[in-house]
């Protein structure tokens, strides 16, 4: 395992030091995640994940390296330290993607992403806490071990990061999952821009995080990649049906 020893005291200064900047953006996260603020959310999510991974690096007395890749990073914490952490990649690939989306005009013909406001929050929490399990951190002049995020929201009944914390309460899983959740689908398909927001009816806990987003089904129609909640049978709204038909494009004069 990775980090976990007790830290001399300029180490672990420099690992408190990326811990206290990546719960900031996991508090961040999981706020605009529960308020189904999706794109914003994975954004935060994956600066996250990144400085918690970063930590490790502080931790064990390594260069942190210049990298906003999740997935690399993870590779290096593995590869370099001999690691046994296992967080799933197919996430780590979906919070690369969404990085992306902070500028959604950059995206190249094809891009395509689909976001799910149960899925995304509970594998932040599972990843978060697979981490941070990796420190053990003691204040020598106390011997005092020094509590992190989640010890500290379960002392401190900390509601942000404890509501619909499947990391922490596994029994709220069947709940979060079976309920409705908002939903986004994003692609760009020959030079237009195409994405919605939906409510999905419910989703399944499985691990493969890389759907498509409004998958191609024709130039002019599409398909949404969770199953969304029918307001109506005969609802033509791109939020309500799961295949969507786009308007021809009027003739140029």
């Amino acid at each position: 395992m990775i980090g976990r020893a007790t830290c001399n005291s300029q180490t672990a200064k420099e690992t408190l030091l990326w811990l206290k900047w990546a719960d900031s953006d996991y508090q961040s996260a999981r706020l605009l995640l529960l308020q189904g603020l999706l794109v914003q959310g994975a954004a935060f999510s994956n600066t996250a994940v990144e400085k918690y991974l970063k930590s490790l690096f502080a931790h064990r007395r390594m260069p942190i390296p210049h990298s906003h890749s999740v997935a690399v990073l993870y590779q290096r914490v593995k590869n370099e330290t001999g690691s046994d952490l296992d967080l799933n990649e197919s996430y780590l690939q979906l919070l690369q993607k969404a990085y992306k989306l902070r500028y959604p005009d950059d995206a190249t013909d094809g891009f395509n992403i689909a976001l799910n406001q149960a899925r995304l929050l509970v594998e932040l929490d599972r990843t978060v806490k697979k981490i941070i399990e990796r420190f053990h951190i003691v204040r020598t002049d106390r011997n005092e071990k020094i509590l992190l995020i989640l010890e500290r929201a379960i002392q401190d009944k900390d509601a942000l990061v404890l509501t619909n914390n499947v990391a922490i309460d596994p029994s709220q899983g069947a709940r979060l999952f079976s309920n409705p959740s908002h939903s986004y689908d994003f692609r760009r398909h020959k030079g237009q821009i195409y994405e919605t927001n939906y409510v999905t009816e419910r989703v399944s806990d499985g691990p493969d995080y890389e759907l498509k987003g409004f998958s191609v089904v024709s130039d002019n129609q599409f398909k949404v990649a969770y199953l969304p909640v029918l307001e109506t049978p005969n609802n033509a709204s791109v939020n309500a049906l799961a295949q969507v038909r786009v308007p021809e494009q009027p003739n140029q004069i």
